[in-house]
């Protein structure tokens, strides 16, 4: 175990800021923690070329970096700030110009832009993700802390940046996100690291917080970098938060110490997500699932698709109801009725038209009254005030029954009337059957009762009583 001796003393000796010098260093500020941007305000004299390129600088993603040296000589060089410029106020003197530099952590750079995609394969990684989302930030560089674990469930990365995205996909194992002062320019750490040496401190003076957990704050003159192991108070602790300051020529370090069981995070969710839809297309379905192309964001592989549930018209715990699924490539929306999106489900879309106006509707879908059931084989049944309506193949075959209690059965082709006992017809004043050519009556025993332009009467035994 090292001691605080070995360990570059926070007394700096001096203090250079890159890519370009300032003249002089009079104060800075620097506040850092986990599952949040670091920042820093730094105050100095620069010259005029210098002060022009840091002007370039300013939302332009070209890091900054703060450093120290120290022990014999200033030979020994550790970084203590990486980020980009927020925002520079400047102060002309005599040849040279007072300058306030305000900037944002490394995190900053994920942070700008809201994005919307969805991840639907249930052999996803927390490492999958983080890998695919930082190949985008080539220039930054990182560490994967974490233990790669899958996450089978489906992920919507709404309205977020990917900042906010993966704190949320890490905080599923409660895992932070946080930088790490290693390397030239920092680097962001994903996950808990592994417990190293711990440097040892005693300190006479410290304050307690009581949050989730208990936490120390102390002052020290020895450099920690977040997440890093301290043996204080009889124990292994982990600096949860730090600030650096130096004013006056004089620097101080305070540090919020944890226990190490607590360098942790609570789960995170996307309060956005509560009540929205979005619109999609259906590219499969089973049963009472459906596989789905979501329109607003890339394209997924049919073999990333998972399978939703799908919303029908009604359902019971019996299985009774409506069983009405889409058709393949039918418009539907994926609904999220809680900021959990593993209890999203998809439901039938809104009919859209061509020019949005009412007359390219269907004529029965015209009437908010009338209530119409449709597939895309022409098969239809109509509810009206006027009564029920059964079309098939487009108006091949069509019964309608209507409140005046009348049933009209009409068909292309033949309609058959089939019973294994008997056929009973029966009408208060009379039958009328009517047929274009002929009519015939038969039973099994060979009887044949035909009408045609003559009736003809074939059985065994015939009785006619005129």
């Amino acid at each position: 175990m090292g001691t605080s001796e070995e360990k570059i003393m926070g007394l700096y000796d001096r203090v250079e800021i890159s890519p370009y010098p300032m003249e002089a260093i009079h104060e800075f500020v620097i506040s850092r923690g986990i599952n949040r941007h670091d920042s820093a305000v730094i105050r100095g004299i620069i010259d005029e070329s210098a002060l022009q390129m840091y002007q370039y600088m300013v939302d332009s993603g070209t890091c900054v970096t703060l450093y120290f040296f120290h022990d014999t000589g200033g030979s020994t060089k550790q970084l203590i700030f990486s980020g980009f410029i927020d925002a520079l106020e400047s102060h002309e003197l005599t040849g040279e110009y007072e300058v306030t530099i305000r900037l944002s952590g490394l995190t900053k750079a994920m942070d700008r832009i809201a994005v919307l995609w969805d991840y639907q394969s249930e052999e996803k990684t927390n490492l999958d993700i983080i890998r695919d989302i930082m190949t985008g930030y080539g220039n930054i560089a990182y560490e994967e802390a974490c233990e790669e674990n899958v996450i089978s469930q489906f992920l919507l990365q709404y309205e977020e940046s990917d900042y906010a995205f993966v704190k949320r996909v890490l905080s599923m194992k409660n895992e932070p996100v946080y930088t790490v002062m290693s390397g030239d320019e920092g680097r962001i750490c994903f996950g808990k690291k592994a417990a190293a040496d711990s440097s040892e401190e005693t300190f006479t003076e410290y304050g307690i917080l009581y949050d989730n957990c208990i936490l120390y704050r102390v002052d020290s003159t020895v450099y920690h970098d977040i997440g890093e192991p301290v043996s204080a108070f009889g124990r292994t602790m982990r600096v949860k938060e730090a600030s650096y300051s130096l004013k006056d020529g004089i620097s101080h370090n305070s540090y919020i110490l944890c226990d190490d069981r607590d360098f942790l995070v609570e789960r995170i969710y996307n309060m956005e997500l509560t009540g929205i839809s979005l619109d999609g297309t259906i590219k499969d379905r089973k049963r009472d699932k459906v596989k789905v192309e979501l329109n607003m964001t890339p394209e997924t592989g049919e073999a990333y698709r998972r399978w939703f549930g799908y919303s029908s018209v009604a359902s019971s715990a019996d299985g009774s109801g409506w069983y009405c699924m889409p058709e393949k490539e039918e418009e539907i929306r994926l609904y999220c009725p809680t900021a959990d999106e593993t209890e999203a489900y998809i439901i039938s879309a809104i009919k859209k038209d061509a020019q949005g106006e009412d007359s390219s509707a269907p004529e029965d879908t015209r009437n908010p009254i009338d209530k119409c059931l449709s597939n895309v084989q022409g098969q239809q049944v109509n509810f009206t005030p006027e009564g029920v309506s059964l079309f098939c193949a487009d108006g091949a075959a069509f019964v309608n029954l209507t409140k005046e209690g009348e049933i009209i059965i009409s068909a292309q082709d033949d309609i058959e009337l089939t019973s294994e006992h008997d056929v009973v017809m029966r009408a208060e004043k009379g039958v009328s059957v009517m047929a274009g050519k002929e009519m015939i009556l038969t039973n099994d025993n060979g009887a044949v009762y035909r009408m045609d332009t003559n009736i003809k009467l074939n059985a065994n035994r015939i009785k006619n009583n005129c």
